[in-house]
């Protein structure tokens, strides 16, 4: 099934066809992002329920999903500044950190819920990591890209 439109932001996710009651939900996923898909459709029985709860998670939290200190910085910023707050990368590059293991569980406290489908189901473990934002002016994106 495909929920949204592919030109703009839609999911797209079938359940295995032979499961059988009472197993746990395995199936197919990948999002669409102006036209890019993002996760490996063609992975047979990914766990769904990782997702789902993670698409649940985000509507709460979507229409305030912006802080005061990204105001300025370029999609490319704020995926350097998310990244390093939350994994202490930028890209595949480790960063100097000297943050205390206190400091990091704070920070992920802190933006967490700016990660997107990192760790969210098999499906989605060959992308990299993926940050989404909600500007003030209603804008979602998905950083880098613009969703």
């Amino acid at each position: 099934m495909l929920f949204g439109s592919i030109d703009s932001f839609a999911i797209e996710s079938m359940t295995e066809p032979n499961l059988r009651a009472p197993s746990q939900v395995w199936g197919r996923m990948r999002i669409w992002c102006e036209g890019t898909e993002i996760g490996d459709y063609s992975d047979e029985h990914c766990g769904l329920f990782d997702a789902y709860a993670g698409f649940r998670e985000l509507r709460g939290l979507l229409a305030w999903n912006w802080m005061s200190e990204f105001n300025g910085l370029s999609d490319k910023d704020l995926w350097d500044f998310l990244d390093g707050a939350l994994f202490g990368y930028h890209g595949d590059v480790e960063l100097h950190d000297s943050r205390t293991i206190d400091e990091c569980r704070a920070d992920w406290v802190r933006y967490g819920k700016f990660s997107f489908l990192t760790n969210w189901g098999e499906q989605f473990d060959k992308n990299g990591k993926s940050f989404i934002v909600c500007s003030p002016d209603g804008v979602v994106r998905e950083s880098p890209r613009v969703c």
